[in-house]
């Protein structure tokens, strides 16, 4: 009998050690997808701030940058207005945003698959308008700025400095894909 238990204790310790095979480009994006939606429904279900939402985070955040050192961070085809000014950085429940204001023009970019966003402020102060990436989980039935992974947006009390953010897929009333809150980032902490 206890020739079996080390025949199955080196059976076990090959397998441990034997590494998985790389994730393929599709696999990658569903693993990625799959986490991203995790922790956007622990973020809709107002758990922010439970240690859960902190884990499916991390295993997001992981994921992603797993995502980008193997396939690398392709650039989209939309481009950044040239009179971009007074950018402003923030810290978002997707990860960091970079805005530039032309008026009352909003251009951005944030590094979840290469975003953009693209809006303008409303009289209230709210952000409304439209994101684009190269990929997400849901492809839209036409393309808009030469993607079909694109979506709404509403970022309330914007101009205040932190605002209350809101997003769906495509053409949907934004709020339908989740929250996308954010708050500024002062220039001395962004050094």
């Amino acid at each position: 009998m206890s020739w079996v238990l080390v025949i199955l204790s080196l059976l076990f310790q090959a397998c441990a050690s034997t590494p998985s095979p790389p994730l393929d480009r599709a696999t990658s994006i569903n693993v990625l997808n799959q986490s991203k939606e995790r922790y956007q429904k622990c973020l809709s279900n107002n758990q922010k701030e439970s240690s859960l939402c902190s884990i499916e985070k991390e295993i997001y955040e992981t994921n992603l940058n797993t995502h980008q050192a193997s396939f690398g961070i392709e650039k989209p085809q939309i481009q950044s207005p040239r009179n971009f000014n007074h950018v402003l950085n923030w810290k978002t429940t997707w990860g960091k945003i970079s805005t530039g204001f032309t008026g009352r023009t909003v251009f951005g970019r944030y590094p979840d698959y290469a975003g953009i966003l693209k809006g303008s402020i409303e009289d209230d102060g709210a952000l409304v308008g439209y994101w684009f990436q190269i990929t997400s989980r849901h492809r839209c039935g036409y393309s808009l700025d030469d993607t079909y992974y694109w979506g709404t947006f509403r970022f309330d009390n914007f101009t205040r400095g932190e605002f209350y953010g809101k997003w769906a897929y495509c053409d949907e009333t934004p709020g339908l894909g989740g929250i996308w809150d954010g708050k500024r980032i002062p220039p001395e902490k962004e050094k």
